[in-house]
């Protein structure tokens, strides 16, 4: 796949597009196929498809910083875990209900207060 800028003229007018194309083979013959149609696209998004296309890579490896994040495995572990025993229906689906199992599956995982359940912490 690759990315094809084409220019026709017709009469006066110069008409510019930009084609997502795929080369094949038929036989002998090498033969383009259009697949899309990029010419409404934003030029750094078609930009970006075609260093992606290129086997480029858009983000250094380096500028990536992993640092801690929330616990989604272990909320989800135990969301499931209160969902099987029943304490989900228990409480019900009103909004105390779901801040009241909110808390009791984040109990274990983060211990605070009930405030402290709910604070934006980075």
């Amino acid at each position: 796949m690759h990315i094809q800028q084409m220019r026709t003229k017709v009469g006066n007018k110069t008409y510019a597009s930009v084609l997502l194309r795929e080369s094949y083979r038929e036989g002998k013959q090498v033969k383009k196929r259009t697949l899309a149609n990029l010419t409404n696209w934003d030029p750094d998004l078609v930009a970006a498809l075609n260093a992606c296309l290129k086997g480029r890579r858009l983000v250094d490896a380096d500028s990536i910083q992993i640092g801690p994040g929330r616990a989604f495995g272990a909320s989800f572990v135990f969301a499931t875990l209160a969902k099987s025993l029943g304490v989900a229906d228990a409480l019900g689906s009103s909004r105390p209900g779901r801040l009241a199992l909110m808390m009791a599956v984040l109990r274990p995982i983060k211990p605070v207060s009930k405030l402290g359940t709910v604070a934006v912490r980075d």
